[in-house]
Parts: C-alpha cells; structure tokens; sequence
C-alpha cells in the first residue's frame, strides 16, 4: 500500500508481480490489491469503504495519505 499511496507505480508493479497466487488470497493482501484497484480506477466510494473496513493496522498506514486522496477526490 505504501508504494499505491507514494504513486511508486513502477516499485508497485514489481512487487504484484512477486506476489503468488497463496498470497494474494491472504486477507491484508487482498484488501491492499482491492484498494489498489479503487484508487486506479478512481473508484473513490469504493475505496473509502474499503477503507473503513480495511484489516489490522491498514487503516493507519491509509490515514497518513487520507488527506491527499481526499483532495484528489474532489
């Protein structure tokens, strides 16, 4: 997620494609990959409810960037 919200797009590509299929079934990275395909798609209602149920302590690594897709939203 840290990469999605820095818009490191070439880092974030690198890492999906590390990423196995055992993995992206796990829930923190599978919510992250459902975030991330919110914000690319400009899906902000999705992306602010995603946020609101995001797992374990993914809702502070989202809240230092709320602000600023906030804006991007507008």
């Amino acid at each position: 997620m840290y990469y999605v919200f820095c818009e490191l797009e070439t880092e974030t590509l690198r890492m999906l494609k590390t990423l196995t299929a055992d993995e992206k079934k796990m829930e923190p990275v599978a919510h992250a990959l459902k975030t991330r395909n919110a914000l690319v798609q400009s899906n902000y209602a999705r992306f602010f409810k995603l946020y609101k149920e995001a797992p374990g302590k993914g809702t502070a690594l989202i809240d230092v960037f709320i602000d600023k897709i906030r804006i991007q939203c507008l």
